[in-house]
Parts: C-alpha cells; sequence; structure tokens
C-alpha cells in the first residue's frame, strides 16, 4: 500500500500542472503644465472579476478649477455608482482573443499638449502595443518594452480616448511540475 502512494506522489510530481493567466497591468498619468493626474492603473489580473470588484478603485470628481482629471469608464457598470475609476482591472482569460479596450475620461481646464505616460508594471515578458485613439481618427500607436510617453492636444475640457491593449502573441498559462506550483504559494 505505501509504494502505491508513494508511486501515486512521484506521477503527480512529474505531471505539469497549469496555473492561473497571467496578469498585466500598466499605468497611465497625464501631465499638463504643472497639473499631475497622478497614476491609474488598468490591466488584467488573475483574481479580478468581470465588472466592478475590489481591483476597480473609484475616482472623486475634479476640481472646480486649475484641474487635470484621469478616469475610466465602464461600458457596462453593473451597479448605480458614478462612473468613474482611478484603477480598472479586468480578469485574465478574457486577454486570450489578444485584445482589449479601455475607455480613459481627460478632464481639464487648461489648453495645449497634454503628455501621457505609460508603463508596464507587470506582465512585461509580452510583447505589448497600445493604440490610443479618440472619435475624430486621431491615433497613437507604441510598443509598451520600456516606459511611453505620448503627446496629445487637448480639444476641449473633457475628451474621451480609447486605450486598446494588444499583444502580439497569446498570453500563455504557465506550466509547472505540482511541487513548483506548491513552491510558488509556500505549501
Amino acid at each position: 500500500m505505501r509504494h502505491r502512494r508513494l508511486l501515486l506522489a512521484l506521477i503527480l510530481f512529474a505531471l505539469p500542472a497549469v496555473a492561473a493567466g497571467q496578469s498585466v497591468v500598466l499605468s497611465v498619468r497625464a501631465v499638463l503644465d504643472s497639473l499631475d493626474s497622478g497614476p491609474h492603473l488598468f490591466g488584467f489580473h488573475d483574481d479580478a472579476l468581470a465588472g466592478i470588484d475590489d481591483y476597480d478603485v473609484p475616482e472623486p470628481p475634479h476640481a472646480p478649477a486649475d484641474y487635470l482629471s484621469l478616469a475610466f469608464t465602464m461600458l457596462d457598470p453593473d451597479v448605480p455608482l458614478p462612473n468613474r475609476w482611478r484603477d480598472e482591472l479586468r480578469n485574465s482569460a478574457i486577454f486570450e482573443d489578444q485584445g482589449e479596450t479601455w475607455r480613459l475620461l481627460v478632464e481639464t481646464d487648461h489648453s495645449g499638449t497634454l503628455r501621457l505616460y505609460f508603463d508596464v508594471l507587470v506582465g512585461q515578458q509580452y510583447p505589448l502595443s497600445l493604440e490610443v485613439s479618440d472619435a475624430i481618427g486621431d491615433r497613437a500607436d507604441l510598443l509598451l518594452d520600456v516606459p511611453s510617453v505620448v503627446p496629445w492636444p487637448v480639444t476641449g475640457s473633457r475628451m474621451e480616448l480609447d486605450l486598446t491593449l494588444t499583444s502580439s502573441v497569446a498570453i500563455p498559462t504557465d506550466e509547472a511540475t505540482w511541487s513548483r506550483l506548491k513552491a510558488l504559494y509556500g505549501r
């Protein structure tokens, strides 16, 4: 009997186990004149849910004057809250189709050229690209292998930009042996 358990343990040890999908988290921050929006997070997290969850952080309304504000807006929010989010993370499983879009609301009472700073916080190992576009057809494409800056003209006090994140390869699941998974989680 003891030999069977040992044999079963050896077989389980040798078989690969599939871990959860991989998180990809990016930050965006806007700077205009002396105003700075601060970092806002978007992307995918393995534990995030579809819709609103603990990873989606509300963004307060902007100041009455001298302001620069960023907020993500969800297309179909599932609760009657103001649709303004500082961080908007989605479940990693939906990134398997290699593309996803976030709507970014930019509000300011200044004019000039906005600088959007993008950085990959988690998922640097993947070949990611980002398209920034607006309703009138302006767009910028960038590869996210290093922190990137996109200049964007301010066309009004309220602008909506679409951020479309893609990868040239599918984000794989991580295959590992059972012992490696146990070591990762300290068990």
